[in-house]
C-alpha cells in the first residue's frame, strides 16, 4: 500500500501521494473520454434508426395515363385504290392525290379514386417555309392557326380526350408552292399540327399531386411529291402512384422512450467532453513545465518525505521564480523538496531551513491564465 505524505499550509490540508499523474494521457484521453461518447452516440443511432422510420406511406391512388396522336388520310378517288377514300397513317402517300390529313389526338387519364382535375390543351397548326439548305433558319414567319382550344375542371377518376382535327392539304401546299414559284427560292414548305396540353390533378390527404404538360405533334411535307408524314413525338404510356407519407413515424414507442432518455447521456456526456478536453489541452503546459523543472534541477530536488505543516515555521518565503528558489537552496546549502500535492493540478517546491519555509507552488488554474509559473 502506498505510504500518504500530508502537507498542512495554513489554511488548507492536501493529502498527496508519491506519484502524480497528469489529468489525461493522449490514450487515457482516447480510452477515457473520447470512446465513451462515440460508443453511446452509436448506440443511440442505432435503436433511434430502429425504432422511427422517415418517408412512410399512409395514403396511396395508383394512376395510369396514355397520349398519342394517330391519323388518316382522305384521298381523291383514284382508280389504283378502287373505291378506298381513306388510307391508314404509317404510309407515304401520292401528294396530288391527298384531300385532307385528319390528326386525331388522344389522352387519358384513369385513378382509382375521384380527384379534382383541371386541364386545357390547344390543339393548332403552324405553317412555315424554310430554306432548302438550311432547315433551320425559317424564310417566313409562324404562321399559326388554332384548331381547338378547351379548359375544363371536373372531379373525376378519369379523364378521356379524344379530338380529331381537319387540314385541308391542297391548300397549304399551294401556299407552299405559289411562294417558291413566285419568288424562284429553293424551298420547303412544312405544317405541323400538335396538341400541348396541361393538366394537374390532386386530392385533399394526398401529399403528392399530379401535374403534365404534354405535346404531341406531327410534321406534314409541302414541296414532296411523295408525302412522308412524322410523328415529332413519342406516345405515352405510364403507371405511377399518387402518395401521402409521414415524414417521421415511431414504431418501436419502448425502444424509442430508451433513445430518448440515451439523447439526454449523449448530451451530458458531449458537456463532459468539451470540458475534458480544454482540461487535457491544458495540461500539456503545465506538465511540461513541472516535469522539465524535474529534469534541469534533478541535482538538487528530491521527492518530500516528510510531512510538513507552514504553521510550525516563522518565516515563510514565497520566491517570485523558480530560479530564485534554487538560489536559495545553493545559499542555504539545503535541498529543494518537491510535494506533488494535487497530481495533475498543483505542486509545491519547498526548502526547510531552521525555522525558515521557502515555498514556490505551481498550479495549473495559474498556468492556465497566464501561460508560464
Amino acid at each position: 500500500m502506498t505510504r500518504e505524505m500530508k502537507y498542512h499550509s495554513v489554511n488548507n490540508s492536501y493529502t498527496v501521494s508519491k506519484k502524480g499523474k497528469p489529468a489525461y494521457s493522449s490514450t487515457g484521453f482516447l480510452v477515457c473520454v473520447i470512446l465513451p461518447v462515440i460508443c453511446s452516440l452509436l448506440i443511440t443511432l442505432s435503436l433511434f434508426i430502429r425504432s422511427t422510420s422517415f418517408n412512410t406511406i399512409v395514403d396511396s391512388i395508383s394512376y395510369n395515363e396514355i397520349s398519342d396522336v394517330t391519323y388518316d388520310v382522305t384521298i381523291a378517288e383514284d382508280e389504283n385504290y378502287g373505291n378506298i377514300k381513306t388510307l391508314p397513317s404509317g404510309m407515304k402517300y401520292v401528294s396530288s392525290l391527298i384531300e385532307s390529313i385528319n390528326p386525331t389526338f388522344k389522352y387519358e387519364f384513369h385513378s382509382t379514386d375521384m380527384l379534382d382535375i383541371n386541364y386545357d390543351y390547344t390543339i393548332a397548326s403552324k405553317y412555315v417555309v424554310i430554306d432548302y439548305g438550311d432547315e433551320t433558319t425559317p424564310l417566313t414567319q409562324d404562321d399559326i392557326v388554332e384548331l381547338a382550344t378547351v379548359s375544363k375542371h371536373e372531379t373525376s377518376a378519369s379523364v378521356q380526350i379524344n379530338e380529331k382535327v381537319n387540314i385541308d392539304f391542297q391548300e397549304y401546299k399551294d401556299k407552299a408552292l405559289n411562294y417558291k414559284q413566285d419568288l424562284r427560292v429553293a424551298a420547303l414548305g412544312k405544317l405541323y399540327v400538335y396538341m400541348t396540353l396541361h393538366i394537374t390533378a390532386q386530392k385533399n390527404g394526398i401529399d403528392k399531386s399530379y401535374e403534365r404538360t404534354i405535346t404531341q405533334e406531327i410534321e406534314i411535307p409541302l414541296t414532296d411529291a411523295i408525302t412522308d408524314i412524322k410523328k415529332n413525338s413519342n406516345s405515352l404510356n405510364n403507371q405511377d402512384f399518387l402518395v401521402s407519407t409521414n415524414a417521421f413515424t415511431v414504431t418501436n414507442v419502448p425502444v424509442f422512450v430508451i433513445v430518448v432518455i440515451l439523447f439526454e447521456v449523449d448530451l451530458y456526456l458531449i458537456y463532459r467532453l468539451i470540458k475534458e478536453y480544454k482540461r487535457y489541452k491544458n495540461r500539456d503546459l503545465y506538465t511540461s513545465i513541472v516535469s522539465k523543472i524535474l529534469k534541469d534541477y534533478d541535482r538538487v530536488i528530491v521527492r518530500g518525505k516528510l510531512d510538513i505543516d507552514e504553521t510550525k515555521y516563522n518565516n515563510i518565503i514565497y520566491p517570485e521564480t523558480f530560479e530564485q528558489l534554487v538560489d536559495a537552496s545553493v545559499n542555504e546549502g539545503s535541498p529543494i523538496l518537491y510535494y506533488n500535492v494535487q497530481p495533475g493540478q498543483k505542486c509545491f517546491f519547498v526548502i526547510i531551513e531552521g525555522d525558515t519555509l521557502y515555498k514556490f507552488r505551481i498550479t495549473r488554474w495559474y498556468v492556465d491564465q497566464n501561460g508560464h509559473a
